[in-house]
């Protein structure tokens, strides 16, 4: 097998060009996994400074799934990938695509960063967002490593925790919503905690929907919208 998973060719040009790319790929996650982190963190602790930091970064996620998107098709016209190939081809351009929408998500969270901080001068309570982050953020992580590591077992627990922050996420929101009722003063910051929350839920959605590419890729096997029990049963028959 080669460094990718994919079996060996008589032409050792394919297995470099696929490494190239599954180390592209994984740059371009670390990226967008960095931005992710310091849009929130910058929720938390009211920076300004590094939420500008994010929005500024913004181009080069989008540049790296360019460059990426043109090497891809720029390997399938000159290598004509079967099977195996095609298939870690196909599902890389899936994952950067989800990618660059989870770059989209945090400067969306950076932008409304930028608005709490002028808000609440950096001293807002944002402790119920956090607890969403929790998860996410492991799941971010976790995804960018089960793509690098050609790693499908792990949409086994990305489902389970994506089932969990479904539920969290309507916790928060129901806490979030109580608070405002009983202050009039917390209505504009409690919205914008509230669309933050919800762009962390779809955070971790696409961070599923990676590791679902990594199944694709892997076993050739479509688990998209599967529950975590389904894709522990189908993954536990290979």
């Amino acid at each position: 097998m080669s460094s990718t998973g994919i079996t060996p060719h008589i032409s050792h040009k394919l297995d470099d060009d696929l490494e190239a790319l599954r180390n592209q790929v994984v740059h371009m996650g670390q990226l967008v996994a960095e931005q992710v982190e310091n849009a929130v963190t910058a929720v938390i602790k009211g920076d300004a400074n590094l939420a500008r930091e994010v929005i500024d970064r913004e181009g080069e996620v989008d540049a790296r799934e360019m460059g990426i998107d043109r090497m891809c098709m720029e390997m399938i016209a000159m290598h004509q990938p079967a099977a195996g190939d095609l298939r870690f081809i196909i599902g890389s351009i899936k994952t950067i695509n989800d990618l660059e929408r989870m770059g989209d998500r945090a400067m969306e969270v950076a932008k409304a960063a930028m608005r709490l901080a002028a808000e609440w001068g950096g001293d807002g309570d944002t402790s119920r967002v956090e607890a969403i982050w929790a998860t996410v953020r492991e799941m971010v992580v976790g995804a960018v490593d089960a793509f690098a590591r050609l790693d499908a077992e792990r949409l086994v627990t990305m489902a389970r925790q994506d089932e969990a922050i479904d539920s969290d996420h309507e916790e928060v929101m129901r806490g979030l919503m109580d608070g405002m009722v009983n202050d009039a003063r917390r209505i504009t910051p409690t919205l914008e905690l509230m669309r933050i929350a919800r762009t962390l839920v779809r955070i971790g959605d696409h961070a599923t929907n990676i590791c679902e590419h990594v199944v694709f890729l892997v076993h050739g096997k479509d688990l998209h919208h599967a529950s975590a029990a389904e894709v522990a049963a189908e993954l536990k028959g290979r």
